[in-house]
């Protein structure tokens, strides 16, 4: 009796309201679905390793094995001036081994830093305005003193 009161005294659901679901057979599990959907998402990946090994492979292995290569070419080159020979092949071959794994590093290495920069700042972001920080932490002596971080948000 007094749901059905209750139901009476109850303002019907209008277009106007949009907090108020207009299907009654809408399930709480689906309002709280559509409302995890309309929440923005929590960026799952930090980009710490993609700028890591970006920064490897475009600062690191890049450099010096196009640096290398093109050393090789110019001790090939005064080679066959000095010598006029095809003794001077190996600096050729290395040139060609040494200049593609140099290019791939770089070509790889670059897209890798700016995907991890930017998503690095979107975490960035998204923890400014979700307050979220590290606390550090003392334990008490209940179970032994203990030392760490606490993510408080």
């Amino acid at each position: 009796m007094a749901s059905y009161l209750a139901l009476q005294l109850l303002p019907a659901p209008t277009s106007e309201s949009p907090d108020v679901a207009t299907d009654a057979s809408e399930s709480p599990a689906a309002a709280l679905r559509r409302a995890d959907e309309e929440s923005p998402p929590l960026p799952r990946k930090r980009g710490y390793g993609m700028l890591t090994v970006g920064a490897v492979l475009a600062g690191g292995f890049a450099p010096q094995l196009i640096g290398w290569s093109f050393a090789l070419l110019a001790d090939g080159r005064s080679c066959e001036q000095s010598r006029g020979s095809a003794e001077c092949s190996f600096a050729y071959m290395g040139t060609a081994v040494m200049m593609p794994f140099g290019i791939a590093a770089l070509a790889v290495g670059t897209p890798l830093i700016v995907v991890g920069a930017r998503r690095l700042k979107q975490w960035r972001t998204w923890q400014r305005t979700h307050n979220v920080v590290l606390v550090p932490y003392i334990g008490g002596p209940t179970r032994g003193w203990t030392v760490g971080l606490d993510l408080r948000f």
